[in-house]
């Protein structure tokens, strides 16, 4: 197969959505670019618009912004639910290269996790019991944890498995770090607190090193749409960066804007610019990478950004539902990648094969 120009160096096939799981459910598109709606209206100028420090705008701009919001936030879950539902029966359809076992346990995890998050997304709010989301958000970091276990076996190349590897580490660390801090708080254990926070920081730190690295490596500075995705990206980032550096005058609104859209706490205090820096580099490599026109690697962008407007140990059903729809976009993005590298291998074997037969007919040829 030949390699289109605008491809990465190093793809191996000129269309990689033919590949199994190599391309999107259509509907992660919609859910995502209505995620992006959400962080930006409802979890960002929201936030600020109706901070106590903020004041002078009318009423109706609010509610106008707030419609706009639920609208967004609406579109998102419906559309994430279905892709998700999409991106499992990827992985739970007979499939030579999927174990049995695996195919079992992603289909148990998927009637848990869609029907609840479905539940929890049509119901309101106030009827969302803390036992459901509990409960969906250990169904969804257990799944990540699984599949973080049991998608590293294909070969694919380092950096991905490295992504993928990091992020399920994340989601190992936010849900042990939850239940042990409710553990301590209701059986008062002193040493359960420190713990706990500690959990918690290192899985921030995998967290911060899994979203931007998953679309990194899908290389998006070696073609030409992804470079246009990573300047248009790098006109967003510094548009983030220009806005946290007005909002960082209020250091109250500053903290509760970087924790509502990042989830983040670790270097707030000491680097308070450095979640804001994290935020805009994520976006930036994130739009680069679903700019490529291969669907193997844009896939990888896709579960990037996913990641990033879940936020750290998403909580809510809308952020739990993003982050299990990112977590599949880069399991699918591995064994997609996987194929590549055995379709690399079976090339090479083939050339070397043709090199080797061309040379001993070159002997035979040249023998008296």
């Amino acid at each position: 197969m030949g390699t289109p120009a605008d491809a990465p160096s190093g793809d191996v096939t000129a269309d990689s959505a033919r590949l199994p799981m190599a391309a999107a459910p259509a509907m992660a598109w919609l859910a995502l670019a209505a995620a992006g709606v959400d962080v930006f209206l409802r979890r960002a100028t929201l936030r600020v618009l109706t901070h106590d420090e903020v004041g002078g705008v009318p009423h109706r701009t609010l509610l106008d912004l707030g419609t706009a919001a639920t609208f967004a936030q609406n579109l998102a879950a419906c559309a994430g639910v279905m892709a998700l539902a999409a991106a499992f029966w990827g992985w739970i359809r007979p499939r030579p290269f999927v174990p049995i076992s695996m195919r079992i346990s992603l289909a148990g995890f998927a009637g848990v996790l869609i029907p609840t998050l479905l539940l929890a997304t049509l119901l309101p709010a106030e009827r969302t019991t803390g036992l459901v989301v509990l409960f969906t958000t250990g169904a969804a970091h257990a799944m990540t944890v699984a599949m973080g276990a049991g998608c590293l076996r294909w070969r694919a190349p380092r950096t991905v498995k490295v992504a993928f590897g990091t992020a399920a580490m994340a989601s190992f660390f936010a849900f042990g770090s939850t239940a042990l801090l409710v553990v301590s708080a209701v059986t008062l254990w002193e040493q359960g607190h420190p713990l706990g926070m500690a959990m918690r920081r290192t899985g921030e730190i995998a967290y911060m090193v899994a979203v931007p690295l998953a679309a990194l490596s899908a290389r998006p500075w070696r073609s030409r749409s992804g470079l246009v995705g990573l300047v248009l990206g790098g006109i967003l980032a510094g548009a983030v960066l220009l806005a946290a550096d007005v909002v960082r005058r209020e250091p109250e609104l500053f903290t509760a804007l970087v924790y509502g859209a990042t989830h983040l706490e670790l270097t707030l205090e000491a680097l308070p610019m450095f979640a804001p820096v994290w935020f805009a580099f994520s976006i930036a490599v994130g739009l680069g990478a679903i700019a490529i026109r291969d669907a193997a690697h844009r896939q990888l962008g896709a579960g990037s950004l996913f990641l990033l407007a879940a936020g750290y140990s998403p909580t809510t059903p809308l952020t739990v539902l993003l982050m299990a729809t990112g977590v599949l976009s880069l399991s699918r993005a591995l064994v997609a990648h996987s194929t590549l590298q055995a379709i690399a291998d079976a090339e090479r074997s083939r050339l070397v094969e043709v090199a080797a037969e061309m040379a001993d007919d070159e002997e035979r040829t040249a023998a008296p």
